[in-house]
């Protein structure tokens, strides 16, 4: 089974018996829970900054981050590589108050419920993130691009 719809035609090609099956979230822990103080944000991406930002991550934070960030709204950013943004390349700069650091899996739930609005990077226009699901299965706001 793989997450990437594309894939399934190559994996036969070679031979294997492939499928698609996509990301899902646990209900158990994927769930409403009451708002945390500590991540009321108006808006919240939790999320690993790109390496080298190939086109549909990079569209991605074009077009919900970016304004964002230049209206200044009240937003959080947790995940690796933020601290390494490639100012140049992308156009704008990330205020460093807005970043967050990396944020234990546990936490991410709280996220989910606290914040107004989450958005979602996706990384490919033909599959979803699982934070997708996570979030959604949480009762969060999910903002994110079409794909």
């Amino acid at each position: 089974m793989t997450i990437h719809p594309d894939s399934v035609n190559k994996y036969r090609e070679l031979g294997l018996p492939a499928g698609h099956l996509d990301f899902g979230c646990n209900p158990e822990f994927n769930k409403y829970e009451p708002p945390s103080s500590k991540y009321d944000y108006d808006v919240a991406l939790v999320g690993n900054g790109g390496k080298d930002w190939k086109s549909d991550r990079k569209d991605s934070v074009q077009i919900l981050l970016r304004p964002l960030v230049e209206r200044s709204y009240n937003l959080a950013i947790w995940g690796k590589r933020w601290d390494r943004f490639n100012e140049e390349l992308m156009g704008f700069k990330l205020p460093k108050h807005m970043l967050k650091g990396e944020l234990p899996y546990e936490e991410t739930n709280k996220v989910y419920n606290s914040a107004k609005i989450i958005i979602g990077l996706q990384n490919d226009q033909t599959m979803l993130t699982s934070r997708t699901f996570e979030v959604l299965g949480s009762g969060g706001f999910l903002l994110t691009v079409p794909t």
